[in-house]
């Protein structure tokens, strides 16, 4: 009954975030390059708002569920046990990347006054573009995993 609390928590948390991570990469990003500086700003903080309320949580719980199960050693097999750990190494990953990249630059595009966003925009915009790429990957390896080690 443990296995299957934490193994569910650990798969359901880890599909949320990731799943935000690829409707901003396919959906949102390339929608916010259709709009002038100003209004792609208004969009990132918005929806970061939004993804933020949830997403931290989500990502802490399918990571402690995972190294709950590795370290009760409650992985029916090694192969599991390889996934899991695989999936928890994915999963830390991305969370350092949200944490050490994009949250910051989340931050700095907040702190613009309306009408005020500096010229250096662009580029900004493709450093947190490029960390949400990362973490979208990683995110994937550690979603795949972790289904993987339920099979």
């Amino acid at each position: 009954m443990t296995l299957l609390v934490l193994r569910f928590l650990n798969i359901f948390c880890a599909g949320i975030i990731t799943g935000t991570w690829v409707v901003t990469q396919l959906a949102l990003i390339p929608a916010r390059k259709h709009f002038p500086a100003e209004s792609a700003t208004k969009l990132h903080h918005v929806a970061e708002r939004g993804i933020d309320r949830f997403n931290p949580l989500c990502a802490a719980t399918s990571l402690i569920a995972g190294v709950l199960i590795l370290v009760l050693h409650l992985s029916p097999t090694r192969t599991s046990a390889l996934f899991t750990a695989v999936g928890c190494a994915g999963n830390l990953g991305a969370v350092l990347i949200s944490v050490l990249w994009n949250l910051p630059i989340n931050r700095k595009i907040a702190s613009w006054s309306a009408g005020a966003v500096p010229p250096e925009y662009p580029q900004i915009q493709q450093r947190w573009d490029r960390g949400n790429l990362a973490r979208t990957g990683l995110g994937l390896v550690a979603f795949a995993s972790y289904v993987l080690s339920a099979l």
